[in-house]
């Protein structure tokens, strides 16, 4: 694996897949897990000539991710008409934290299919 590109690759590789591995061990911790996921997605740069890792994840979190959460928060709303400000606000962080498990999904699912994880350590060759 002298090549460098192998080299920046297995780099590359290393920081996402600790990224990963950090959300895995704080999984069942909400606070640990949020910050653990948040990092993960800082992570994911736009590679040049590559796969343009953070516009796909802005572009899911902004788009599904977000209507996803809307609607569970607007069914909140509709059956707690009386609350509002913080505890409203608190709901809303809260219901954001459970969808958290879908976005860490969604951003390994993403670098899997974009090839910029692999399984190094599986004994086959490597580009």
């Amino acid at each position: 694996m002298n090549d460098e590109k192998a080299v920046d690759a297995l780099g590359y590789s290393r920081v996402l897949l600790d990224a990963l591995a950090e959300c895995s061990r704080c999984f069942g911790y909400p606070d640990l897990y949020l910050t653990a996921v948040d990092r993960l997605r800082h992570d994911c740069p736009n590679i040049p000539n590559g796969p343009q890792l953070k516009t796909l994840i802005d572009e899911y979190v902004n788009g599904r991710w977000h209507n996803i959460i809307m609607k569970d928060y607007n069914e909140w709303q509709e059956s707690n008409p009386l609350v509002y400000g913080q505890d409203a606000d608190t709901e809303m962080a809260l219901i954001r934290s459970n969808h958290m498990v879908e976005l860490c999904d969604f951003i390994r699912q993403l670098l899997m299919d974009c090839d910029c994880i692999r399984n190094f350590y599986s004994g086959g060759e490597h580009d």
